[in-house]
């Protein structure tokens, strides 16, 4: 008897577990179906294994993260092609490209997480749509063939997301 009461609350235990991670991961899927790209920014949030399980709040941080880290990786990038340009005019547009890179980089690391702290969802829904438009102005100076578009791309779509989960907190 008692082998069955155990049996019957670990059948429960993997139940709520079971309903959880399936609730968790269409909370990924309804975010990234508001976003411009879905497939990618599936793809990209579930490279985090943590984003699957994560309440909404905690997402938003592990979105903003993962947006950093590639927007920091590809400033580093456009660091490189400015420094091996020769093309003044390009250059220009590489210098142009950074700057907007460093706002991006600012609003991620030193604005997003105090706006999480804080519960100012309204707030951090804004930062998401500026981060997308300093991306995409990035890319405008290119005529959107930058080099590292595909990076661009990701960094975008998380920026998108970032805008959702805020509006969905």
């Amino acid at each position: 008897m008692a082998t069955l009461a155990l049996l019957l609350q670990l059948l429960s235990l993997t139940t709520i577990s079971l309903i959880l991670l399936l609730a968790n991961a269409s909370q990924v899927d309804n975010v990234c179906a508001q976003t411009r790209n879905p497939s990618l920014c599936k793809m990209s949030l579930s490279s985090d294994p943590r984003s699957g399980t994560a309440p909404l709040p905690f997402l938003a941080q592990i979105t903003v993260d993962m947006a950093g880290y590639r927007a920091n990786n590809i400033k580093q990038t456009i660091d490189d092609y400015m420094l091996r340009t020769a093309d003044p005019a390009l250059r220009g547009k590489y210098v142009q490209c950074d700057n907007l890179y460093l706002d991006a980089l600012d609003l991620l690391f030193r604005g997003a997480p105090g706006e999480i702290q804080n519960n100012q969802w309204g707030a951090l829904n804004r930062l998401g749509l500026r981060v997308r438009g300093l991306i995409d102005a990035c890319e405008a100076l290119f005529n959107n063939n930058t080099p590292f578009r595909s990076e661009s791309q990701v960094v975008g779509v998380l920026a998108d997301a970032i805008a959702v989960i805020a509006k969905n907190l």
